[in-house]
């Protein structure tokens, strides 16, 4: 059976059915969904709910205006830190990518303990690697290109790697960095 909610066009389909006379289980056969759902349907069961959604926007607005920053933090993560004003999610790992460095041979092991997959890269590319070059991506934000890290100083360098690992990002369920380490320690 196909559970998902009932849409206009399949409500037509239902009450053209019945009007031709045939049982709430021959439709429901015929339309692939629960006898029960027509039984509800036909009862009247399914209300309309009334959603102020001009009121829903503003207050959305409101706090995109409020939290949104071009550089820390992106219009996704707003969104995400709104939604999650509603509901509460947690964070899960589903997959591991790492080089082939030596300091990852055990990862495997870990791994295997958290139930995820394992990518190993290739040497020299770099589009296996995608939070890496997104990461640099980050850096870039406060670094554009062509300027020398040899004007920059090591205060400004701390500075920056604060602000990154205090935006909350995708991977991490629009977590921080440091509430993801905090939770593990």
């Amino acid at each position: 059976m196909n559970y998902t909610q009932l849409t206009e066009k399949k409500k037509v389909k239902i009450d053209i059915l019945l009007k031709q006379g045939l049982s709430m289980r021959e439709v429901a056969r015929r339309l692939n969904i629960s006898h029960s759902t027509i039984s509800r349907y036909k009862s009247g069961y399914y209300k309309k709910r009334k959603v102020d959604i001009e009121k829903k926007f503003e207050i959305f607005i409101k706090f995109l205006l409020d939290h949104y920053d071009r550089k820390t933090s992106s219009i996704e993560i707003c969104v995400n830190k709104f939604k999650k004003s509603y509901f509460e999610r947690c964070p899960s790992v589903k997959s591991i990518t790492v080089d082939n460095g030596l300091e990852f041979k055990a990862l495997g092991l870990t791994a295997k303990k958290l139930k995820v997959k394992l990518y190993k890269c290739d040497p020299y590319c770099s589009f296996q690697r995608g939070t890496n070059e997104r990461m640099n991506g980050l850096v870039r934000r406060f670094l554009p290109k062509g300027i020398s890290l040899k004007n920059v100083t090591q205060q400004e360098l701390e500075r920056i790697a604060f602000e990154i690992n205090f935006m909350p990002k995708k991977i991490f369920d629009f977590k921080t960095s440091f509430e993801i380490k905090s939770k593990y320690k």
